[in-house]
């Protein structure tokens, strides 16, 4: 399975200083340091237990540099989730 969904990753490329939030899962608890997330060039904003991941915000040139991480399973828009 690809780390990122092909036309989301055509779009992160399209607009690489564009401001995005993503979720990146990941094979084990990741860095949950905000300094190491800002040496990357992304700002922490959650850290999740349920399942190793993170959800980041950034420009997407610094989201995709993650896809190179062999620690990093999947990366993923985070969307708005609204309960019906």
């Amino acid at each position: 399975m690809a780390k990122i969904d092909s036309a989301w990753e055509q779009t992160l490329r399209a607009q690489p200083d564009a401001e995005v939030h993503a979720i990146v899962r990941t094979t084990s608890p990741p860095p949950d340091d905000p300094a190491e997330w800002q040496q990357r060039g992304l700002r922490l904003r959650h850290t999740f237990t349920l399942v190793p991941g993170v959800a980041v915000s950034g420009p997407a040139r610094a989201v995709l540099k993650l896809l190179d991480e062999p620690w990093v399973v999947r990366v993923e828009p985070d969307r708005e989730v609204r309960a019906l």
